[in-house]
């Protein structure tokens, strides 16, 4: 379990843990004991690929693919995603394709109004990249989190390096994706 940091030191805690199963990874976000209640998209009737999810409580996986490239995945609570790949920090931007019709499977179990996990099924053919299973390989990660109260906004992320939150920093992707059992 790793357990990320606030931007601005806000109250409250959020981990995530991570483990593999044949067909995925998976992954639960916690967001705990914060100092306000939560502010959670409704879910979606037909979750799908939508852009903007960072504009909301939303759960983030950077993945590291070698030199300057890396994976962006978004989960939102409502059960909406979005993924991307980049050539650089912010430059390059365009979504992340994958073979097969798989698509993240998110669900939330909301604890009280100021707690919740975000479950997620990220299937393994997601984290295939020019024909290769980045899960193949050892692969730095950064685990991040937007998460909207009623007082506001607050970002954790495993490490924060700038004046301002940047999930895009690779500094922060401290974490190892490793290889699945």
């Amino acid at each position: 379990m790793l357990t990320l940091c606030s931007f601005a030191a806000e109250p409250g805690r959020v981990t995530v843990e991570s483990a593999w199963s044949a067909e995925s990874l998976q992954l639960a976000f916690t967001w705990a004991d914060l100092a306000a209640p939560l502010h959670l998209p409704m879910p979606a009737a037909m979750p799908q690929r939508r852009d903007g999810l960072w504009q909301a409580s939303c759960a983030e996986l950077f993945v590291g693919l070698g030199g300057s490239e890396y994976l962006e995945f978004n989960f939102s609570p409502s059960g909406d995603w979005a993924a991307y790949r980049f050539d650089a920090p912010r430059r390059g931007m365009r979504a992340h394709e994958w073979a097969g019709e798989s698509s993240p499977q998110i669900s939330t179990q909301q604890h009280g109004a100021q707690h919740c996990r975000v479950l997620v099924e990220l299937p393994r053919a997601a984290l295939t990249v020019d024909g290769v299973e980045v899960s193949a390989r050892d692969h730095a990660v950064g685990y991040a989190s937007v998460i909207e109260t009623s007082v506001g906004f607050s970002y954790w992320a495993l490490a924060h390096y700038a004046a301002q939150p940047d999930f895009h920093d690779r500094r922060s992707f401290s974490a190892r994706l490793g290889n699945p059992s």
